[in-house]
């Protein structure tokens, strides 16, 4: 009324906004992703890595496995290939537990209270059984923290439907979160239609992506996260350095010794040769090349005196190889018409059912095995070049199984094997689905070129061992 004006000045008022969730961070073991996670993946959180087959591919599991055992943290693993980590659970008291689903059962690998031997993944209760068997155990014991790692998730949804895979994996998500567990599941996406590959990624919080870009400094691998719910990260991509990205993982396992593979290009390629008791898949399609690799790999361990296997559908022009070395050179015809290739003879084996019937080339596996003298020094290695007819006849998901118990049961048997596979018989579902089977691939690929067609041979893969990156054209 008296004209006088008063003046507030509002004080500023602090509303606390709590829309992203601050969890403990678990680290995955690699310094720069943790750097896009800010720490890590959020304790407790299932999240799912979509990833080819790859050597970078390997290390970022065996570094997520890594740095769960240097903090003392209860570690559960599934796989299906037996690898170094299997050796950190044979201690009674290490708190690594590994599921390791195989058909075949390695009588060099004893039986330890931490490692679940199942025989596949056709029955899902038993994987079930073997978990719950597992955290009843680790109830009463305190540690640090709990990851999981679920390599065996693409193996689960090609042998089982996207409803049934679902299903499972709805339940043991639930199981593992409630009591504790941080999860990183491993999905190979070219397996897989698009519609069961995101049947899957819906089922987990966090998804990040290791993907095969093509630049023009050739492919690379990219990472990057593509979400990861309620949870700051950060949107950049890393190119990863599988030099950088790899370490050495402290194991009594160490491999000492190389077979060459007769061809002088290939080997130069890989330096050493492929190591001992590798299983390594060489794609190619039908041509002079691939045959010439096939028997320059034969020849090989014959001269050096190794004892040899062959397993194939037709012989080649291998009949004098056959006559020479029958104490060191076993072939296995699987071939209806196997008498019109090949005599009779003590180091023949003839498959009359072809590729139909395989326990029968599993029974002549294993009667040539016994063959073999125990005592003898000779190093073994052995060639598969009908992985494209058993696939076409029995399809990925049998084709898989058999691989699987074949190649760790040769591996057992001191083997170094080279199965050969044409990409163009199949689907790129049903090829990715076998190379993961292996620890390494050599592709051989029919180039065009300004010159013409040309054959050019390279090594894709081969698990922690260095080999040159280099193409080279074979003549």
């Amino acid at each position: 009324e008296s004209g006088n004006q008063i003046l507030y000045r509002t004080e500023p008022t602090i509303i606390e906004i709590s829309e992203i969730s601050e969890l403990n961070r678990i680290p995955t073991g690699y310094y720069e992703l943790d750097k896009l996670l800010f720490g890590g993946i959020p304790e407790t959180y299932p999240v799912i890595l979509t990833a080819p087959f790859c050597e970078e591919r390997e290390l970022i599991i065996k570094r997520f496995l890594k740095s769960g055992i240097d903090n003392d943290e209860t570690i559960f693993y599934f796989t299906v290939k037996q690898n170094e980590i299997i050796q950190f659970a044979q201690d009674p008291n290490s708190n690594v537990n590994v599921f390791l689903f195989n058909p075949y059962k390695d009588g060099t690998l004893e039986e330890f209270p931490n490692i679940f031997r199942i025989k596949g993944i056709e029955k899902l209760t038993d994987v079930s059984i073997a978990l719950t068997t597992a955290l009843r155990k680790q109830q009463n014991l305190e540690h640090k923290g709990k990851r999981v790692c679920i390599e065996i998730i693409s193996d689960i949804l090609l042998q089982h439907n996207a409803v049934t895979t679902r299903r499972w994996l709805t339940g043991l998500i639930n199981d593992l979160r409630s009591q504790g567990f941080t999860t990183l599941a491993i999905m190979n996406p070219l397996m897989h239609s698009p519609q069961d590959v995101h049947a899957i990624l819906g089922l987990f919080d966090g998804e990040i992506a290791l993907e095969d870009r093509k630049t023009s400094r050739g492919s690379q691998k990219i990472l990057k996260i593509n979400r990861m719910y309620n949870q700051k990260y950060l949107a950049r991509e890393l190119v990863l350095d599988k030099e950088k990205l790899a370490f050495p993982l402290e194991t009594t396992e160490d491999i000492t010794d190389y077979i060459t593979t007769g061809n002088k290009e290939l080997d130069k390629l890989l330096i050493k040769g492929i190591p001992q008791t590798f299983p390594v898949i060489l794609t190619a399609s039908f041509c002079d090349e691939r045959d010439l690799l096939i028997k320059q790999f034969l020849e090989e361990g014959l001269n050096e005196g190794d004892t040899v296997f062959y397993i194939c559908t037709e012989i080649n022009g291998l009949e004098l190889l056959i006559k020479e070395f029958q104490t060191t050179f076993y072939v296995f015809i699987c071939n209806p018409q196997s008498d019109m290739f090949v005599k009779d003879s003590i180091n023949v084996f003839k498959i009359k059912s072809g590729v139909m019937s395989l326990t029968e080339i599993n029974i002549s596996l294993k009667s040539a095995i016994r063959k073999i003298e125990e005592s003898s020094v000779s190093k073994r290695r052995i060639c598969i070049s009908l992985v494209s007819d058993v696939l076409l006849q029995h399809q990925a998901i049998t084709t898989k199984n058999w691989l699987t118990g074949l190649l760790a049961e040769l591996k057992s048997q001191g083997f170094t094997t080279l199965a050969v596979m044409n990409p163009l018989m199949h689907s790129p579902q049903d090829v990715h689905a076998i190379l993961g089977l292996f620890d390494g691939e050599i592709a051989l690929e029919d180039r065009k070129t300004s010159r013409g067609s040309q054959k050019i041979l390279k090594i894709n893969r081969m698990y922690n061992q260095k080999y040159l990156p280099n193409e080279v054209t074979i003549n």
